[in-house]
Formats: structure tokens, sequence, C-alpha cells
């Protein structure tokens, strides 16, 4: 077997990320996937089941599985003749794992079968918790004069067991990592070109049948430089809302892209201003299409992070990761905190924290929060 593999362990300090690479054909990076973790993605996937049925309940709406494996179905087939290299690695990770492929679809891509299911129906989506933060530094904020992107993931804090770093070295493409859970692609990543994508979750309407988000993050990593990237999610036809970033030496986009509409947001070619995203559309044609308010933890949390930017104002600014680290171990607003855990009993709580480098072509990440993480440092 072509690969190498680090399993976790937890203690009641810290928790450890586990790192596994991978080599070979697309086929055989995902079959080694499948078969290396085949009991913790059938585990992940009866959670985030689970996870689904409560969010069916909290909001009073019958929980129908085959409703949501339907969609998944119709935008399998999409994917398949939208990106042949992607879909052939998560297919032979279904197939390595036992488990459905559609099955597989729905829970890795949960974020945008679930919007585009109840936006067809009376659910209530108020006070639903969508919790990453995102920031961008500029060089010339920075001690070394290397620009910084950052940003935590929180989704169900069920899915902390599963939060693993993946490094691919296909023979048909390029060497990738990735902080993201089993069997779901890519959600945090970097190629070896130095490339880098991150994401955050909105909420708008107009959603379709069309490509899924880790699926469209992992497809990015295939581009060699910003306009080819940037064009890749301004040209694919998606499933539903989310911001981007795509990052670069010292150059930063920020994207916020809906079925039906596509903005940029924030571009460092053209300004030098720092940059922060959570929850809520900034562009004002995205936010008429935005199926609820902006959350408390939404607006908290940009809050945080813009007082955090303003900072950066001195004469002679020296920002670093640990500055960003502290940052992402914010708890001073309590559940509307950047740093989320488990015990606030939220839908959501954080599962890992990615900050990059992109110019220097390296990544730190942690699973978990931010102050219960061991950090580790990716490097091409």
């Amino acid at each position: 077997k072509q690969y190498i593999a680090y399993h976790s362990k937890s203690t009641n300090i810290m928790i450890e990320l586990c790192i596994a690479k991978f080599i070979g054909t697309s086929e055989q990076i995902g079959r080694q996937q499948g078969q290396l973790w085949a009991d913790e993605i059938n585990n992940f996937a009866n959670s985030r089941k689970n996870a689904l049925e409560q969010y069916c309940k909290k909001r009073n709406h019958p929980f129908n599985w085959q409703n949501f494996l339907s969609l998944s179905q119709k935008a399998l087939e999409l994917y398949k003749s939208w990106d042949n290299n992607g879909f052939a690695e998560f297919y032979h990770i279904a197939k390595a794992a036992d488990i459905p492929i559609a099955d597989l679809f729905t829970i890795t891509q949960m974020t945008d079968i679930r919007d585009l299911y109840f936006e067809n129906t009376s659910i209530d989506f108020k006070n639903s918790s969508e919790d990453c933060t995102s920031i961008w530094l500029p060089a010339n904020l920075t001690n070394k004069k290397n620009a910084l992107y950052g940003q935590t993931w929180d989704l169900h804090p069920n899915d902390l067991p599963y939060v693993v770093n993946i490094e691919r070295e296909p023979k048909d493409g390029l060497k990738t990592a990735t902080l993201c859970c089993m069997a779901t692609l890519t959600l945090m990543g970097m190629n070896e070109l130095g490339l880098t994508v991150g994401t955050t979750n909105i909420k708008t309407q107009n959603n379709k049948i069309g490509i899924a988000y880790t699926t469209l993050l992992n497809r990015v990593l295939q581009e060699q430089n910003l306009e080819d990237a940037l064009r890749c999610i301004v040209d694919t036809p998606v499933m539903a809302a989310h911001s981007y970033s795509l990052c670069m030496h010292n150059e930063h986009i920020g994207i916020e892209k809906t079925p039906s509409k596509t903005s940029i947001i924030h571009d460092s070619r053209l300004s030098e201003n720092p940059y922060a995203h959570t929850n809520h559309a900034l562009d004002n044609s995205i936010k008429t299409q935005e199926l609820e308010p902006p959350t408390a933890s939404s607006l908290q949390r940009f809050k945080t992070a813009n007082d955090f930017l303003k900072t950066t104002n001195k004469k002679e600014p020296n920002y670093n990761t640990e500055d960003l680290k502290k940052l992402f171990k914010e708890r001073q607003h309590g559940i509307n905190s950047i740093n989320r855990y488990p015990e606030d009993k939220q839908d959501t709580a954080t599962n890992g924290v990615f900050i990059a480098k992109p110019e220097k072509r390296c990544y730190y990440a942690c699973r978990g929060p931010a102050d219960r993480g061991i950090w580790h440092t990716h490097s091409w």
C-alpha cells in the first residue's frame, strides 16, 4: 500500500490530528482512503444522518432520508461529467468503504443538499448555526511580509473524530493537502504551487442541482494560478451559496457565489485592505437572496474579526501566525465567540482551524478548537 498514515490519539489535554498521505491515480487514492477508514467513514455517515434527522425534528419537519438521496443521485450525474478525476476518487472511496455512493455524497455534501432541499419547504431557518470565520492579512501588515489566510471550520460537534489532514500525490495532477473530514475531499487546503482555498457557508434562495462545494474546492486545487482558480469558481454551476477565498503568493480574492450570482467582494490586487467573512452576505445584491437574516453569532464574529483588523492600523504592523491563533481562540462572547466548544450545546462547534502562508507554500492546522488542538505544519 503506497500511503503513510498516522492515526490520531486524543487525550484529556490536547487533541491530535491524523495525518495521512496517499499516492497513486485518482482511483487508487480513493480506494486507499476507503480501505484505511472504512469503519470510520461508515460511522461518520451514521453520525451525520442522525444529525440531519435531529435538524428536521428541531424544526418540526418530517425526516425522509430518501428525499435527500434523490437529490444526491441527480447531483452525482452532473459531478461525474464535470470532474472525472474528482469523481473517480470519490467513487472509489465509497466502493472501498462499502457504502452507497449517494449516501456518502449526502453526508459529505450535507450543507448543500440540506439547503437545496429545505428551500422549498416551510422550515424555519432562523437561528440555524453556520459558524465559520475567515480572515486575510495582507503582506504589508505582517512581520515577515508574508500574507496570511486563516479560518475556523465549524460544523456538527460529532464530526470531530473524523477530521483529518490528507496529503495527495496523484499521478495525474498537482499534489494537494487539505484539512477536512474523511471522504469529504477538500474543505481548506493548498496545492504544491501555494494556491490556497477556504470557504464559509451562507444561505440564499434559488438553490438547484449543481456542483457541491467540497467537490468544487477539490477541483480548484488543480489549477496553477489565481486567475484560472477564479475562473473555475465563476464558471461552475453550483448547488448552493458559499463564500470562497482564493490565495496565491501574497494575493487574495474573496468571492460570494450563489447558483444565480457571483460577486467578487475583495481583491488584494486592487486594494491592500484586510478582509474578514463569517456567515452572512456582504454583497448587497446577494443580501437580497438570503433565506434568513444574519444570526447574532455571524454578526458578532464578524465584528470581532474586524475589531482585530482595526488594530493593524499601527505604524509598524508585525502580525504573525500566533496573532491569528490568538484570534481563533477568542471566547469572550460565549456562544457567539469565534472559538466554539461542543459543550456550548449548539448545532455546531469548531472542528478544525487552518492558517496558510501561500507565498511560503505552507500552512498550520489543528483538529478541534484552536486552544485544544495540537498544531501541525505542512509545507511543500
